[in-house]
């Protein structure tokens, strides 16, 4: 064990799950802080309950440690989406905004307004500036003693680059996704964040750096809008009905071009970047390595639940399927003697119809962490493969 002691934020979720699981097999010292403490039976993790809102708290939870680094990946915020419907309707009423954008950019009012909106939509708004203040929260208390804080690791995401705005919003959408792209319009808690890192690095001269991935695959449950569950129980549920597997979109979604992060890939950028002095200080994308397309990916996929696939051109209701397959969820939980989870807290009924609004291609480019030495790459075949068979060993899907 090294003399390394990570604070890792966030460790019920998607990110914070990976990156406990990573730094605990490197021979870190892992703190692993969330509201509700996690289960371990690793001899370097320790288990801490933390309130991020409260500095007091913060604070006097690590009080008895040394922190040495801070992993962030906590995420909250006061509202959820509103549903407007299908993914085709969303995707309809994108492209009817994107033709107003020019005469909305031009009246000031309206236009903080049109943005400010649809980044409310897209999870991206924050007005109390909560994620923020947790952020500040935690490098405030770890900056000074007993801690000895030497670096903070962010983790973001794509929507810094306008992914939620798509490119009938954003007018200066342009593919690959690069670090040093100028950020688009709308308010976004990212930037916040990002900012408040460089201020604290240019007055403290403790180092940062943000891990940016796309869609984010883990194998955490209990964590919010998690498409590897989502996909995992849809699947068992059509088996069970003996179905083949039904892809929960349409052509537009199958055909475009995508990207995706493996969470442990993401954990294993986020420890080289805080150990490595040539990365400190900035921003990395960090996705799989080449783009891909569900219709390629989605016979795999099936092939594990041991199903046919389909891809039906005009779509298919997946929002309705969830809507009415909680007995056979909970059926499926009782003859598998499955973790008694409800099947709308692991996957809400508009959830596919949220994910499968894209049908424009996004690609992030990978060239500045490969320049710096990380070269490592994940095969997505391989990736769903480690993932479903983890939520079958913890028997979330049978």
């Amino acid at each position: 064990m090294n003399d390394r002691v990570g604070l890792v934020l966030g460790a019920t979720g998607i990110m914070g799950n990976a990156l406990v699981r990573h730094l605990s097999a490197s021979g870190w010292t892992v703190l692993a802080a969330s509201r509700r403490p996690i289960s371990t039976t690793a001899e370097n993790v320790i288990p801490v309950g933390i309130d991020l809102m409260n500095k007091s708290a913060v604070q006097e939870a690590l009080a008895p440690y040394q922190v040495t680094h801070v992993f962030f990946a906590a995420y909250t915020l006061p509202y959820h989406a509103a549903s407007v419907g299908s993914y085709q309707t969303m995707r309809r009423m994108l492209k009817i905004l994107g033709t107003t954008v020019a005469l909305i950019d031009r009246i000031p009012p309206l236009s903080n307004l049109f943005y400010t909106g649809l980044a409310r939509g897209g999870l991206a708004y924050d007005p109390d500036q909560i994620n923020l203040r947790m952020l500040r929260n935690v490098v405030e208390v770890t900056g000074t003693a007993p801690h000895d804080l030497q670096h903070v690791a962010l983790v973001t995401g794509g929507k810094i680059y306008g992914m939620h705005l798509s490119p009938y919003i954003y007018r200066n959408w342009k593919q690959p996704f690069r670090e040093d792209d100028s950020r688009p319009p709308a308010p976004n808690f990212y930037f916040e964040q990002e900012d408040y890192l460089q201020e604290v690095a240019a007055k403290s001269g403790i180092a940062w750096s943000v891990a940016r991935p796309a869609f984010l695959i883990g194998d955490n449950p209990h964590a919010a809008f998690n498409l590897l569950v989502g996909l995992g129980v849809y699947a068992s549920i059509l088996k069970a009905e003996g179905r083949p597997l039904i892809f929960p979109g349409d052509a537009a979604a199958a055909d475009c071009l995508f990207e995706m992060s493996d969470a442990d890939l993401v954990a294993n950028v986020m420890e080289w970047s805080s150990i490595t002095p040539t990365a400190h200080n900035q921003a990395f994308n960090v996705v799989n390595g080449k783009p891909l397309r569900w219709r390629t990916l989605w016979p795999s996929i099936a092939a594990f639940f041991g199903m046919d696939s389909e891809i039906h051109d005009t779509g298919f209701a997946a929002a309705s399927i969830l809507r009415e397959s909680g007995g056979i969820w909970d059926k499926l939980v009782q003859t598998h003697h499955l973790e008694d989870n409800r099947l709308s807290d692991l996957v809400p009924p508009s959830f596919f119809d949220l994910v499968m609004v894209q049908a424009w291609d996004t690609v992030f480019s990978m060239d500045k962490a490969h320049q710096l030495g990380f070269t490592k790459e994940v095969d997505n075949d391989e990736m769903f493969q480690r993932h479903f068979q983890r939520l079958k060993d913890s028997r979330i899907i049978p």
